[in-house]
């Protein structure tokens, strides 16, 4: 306050001594006053005073505009805001049932958790259900019930309809308010989400601008054959195309090469430039995993882990108190093989190939897919026929 109450007498002082000046021209032919009559020397010798007091004025009030400039900038930067009420905002937030409630109270930075914190996914058989169980045994984090909500990927009247629920319920939004939004973050853990591309990238980025994304890629055509099967195994009263022809048939369909949930979900480059068209943004808002780190080894799945903890900002303690039972994959219903012909592998490799460069090229990473399909395609010509492996060995020991 001080600095500004200068800044105000220091422009005020610039006002009036810029009033005191010197009459225009238009004003000595108004009023002319003859100066009395006086030799040249006199002139001279009277002149040069004046000349000095003008200019003495002149830079005594440049001096006091700059200073009172200066000084209500000063004052301006450095005005202190008033402190936030995070309690009143906690309790705020706690009462809420909608996102427009949670953006009103989340509206301010602040230190607690906003909800939700983060969303899980990649696609189907990538892991996600693993990570889903691995991320709810950390104190720091609440579990959304169920896993998978799906709630971005219903329709804008459904979502409206199901606000509360999803909200209050699904995030568990009073559980964690019992727990302290300060100790607890919630998360979706809807592996879907980034296939369905845009709608559901600006539905989430309208509704929780804040949230953090995870996402895991695995290799296209083992993830693409793997949901086929899961399909099959786990639901034997919904049709399926393994329930009557085998896997090389299978494949070979357009419905499987262009399925947003098969092959066609397996282009992940395809599938993340929409949710950065819609503004998310790698590194700041997604993080990305890759599958073959996590069950390489028990070492790999912890290092995995403690990246993705340190990107949510939570406690990475409990990545280095992992077991070894801890980091095997979950969902785990076969070991043995795919087998198909070499026509069909290669035309699946064919079809997510470019895409897979995109995507390393994007995010500078090498997800050594194509040293893999090179391999897997050379033990097709060995053995006349492609046994692709349900949960490849790492690179660096595999022999096919």
């Amino acid at each position: 306050m001080c600095g500004i109450g200068l800044g105000v007498v220091g422009v005020a002082a610039c006002a009036y001594l810029s009033r005191r000046r010197r009459p225009s021209d238009a004003e000595s032919t108004r009023f002319p006053r003859p100066p009395p009559p006086q030799s040249p020397s006199a002139t001279r010798r009277k002149r040069g005073p004046s000349w000095t007091r003008r200019h003495s004025a002149l830079v005594l009030s440049a001096a006091l505009c700059f200073l009172a400039l200066s000084t209500a900038l000063r004052a301006w930067q450095f005005t202190p805001t008033p402190p936030i009420d995070e309690a009143a905002q906690v309790a705020r937030a706690c009462g809420c049932a909608s996102f427009a409630c949670l953006r009103s109270a989340f509206a301010t930075p602040s230190s607690y958790f906003k909800v939700p914190h983060f969303w899980i996914g990649g696609g189907q058989k990538c892991g996600t259900t693993t990570l889903y169980a691995t991320l709810a045994r950390h104190p720091q984090i609440m579990a959304p019930e169920p896993k998978e909500p799906g709630y971005f990927a219903w329709p804008a009247p459904a979502r409206l309809a199901a606000e509360r629920w999803y909200v209050r319920d699904a995030l568990r939004l009073g559980d964690a308010c019992d727990r302290g939004l300060g100790k607890v973050a919630t998360f979706d853990g809807t592996a879907y989400y980034l296939q369905w591309g845009g709608p559901v990238a600006r539905a989430l980025k309208a509704s929780a601008p804040w949230a953090k994304i995870v996402l895991v890629f695995r290799e296209p055509v083992a993830r693409a054959m793997s949901w086929l099967q899961h399909m099959a195994m786990k639901y034997p009263a919904i049709p399926s195309c393994l329930h009557h022809r085998p896997m090389d048939c299978c494949v070979q369909q357009s419905w499987f090469l262009s399925g947003v949930h098969h092959l066609g979900g397996s282009k992940y480059y395809k599938h993340l430039k929409d949710w950065i068209d819609a503004g998310w943004r790698v590194d700041d808002d997604i993080h990305v995993v890759r599958f073959e780190q996590m069950i390489e080894s028990p070492r790999g799945f912890r290092d995995a882990y403690r990246a993705i903890l340190d990107f949510l900002g939570l406690d990475p303690g409990p990545a280095a108190n992992m077991t070894r039972d801890d980091t095997q994959p979950a969902n785990r219903r076969s070991v043995v093989p795919y087998n198909v012909s070499r026509r069909a592998y290669e035309a699946m490799v064919d079809e997510v190939r470019q895409d897979a460069a995109n995507l390393e090229e994007l995010l500078g990473v090498d997800f050594g897919w194509h040293r893999y399909w090179a391999r897997q395609l050379a033990q097709c010509d060995r053995d006349r026929l492609c046994r692709v492996p349900l949960l490849p060995p790492p690179l660096s020991v595999r022999t096919l």
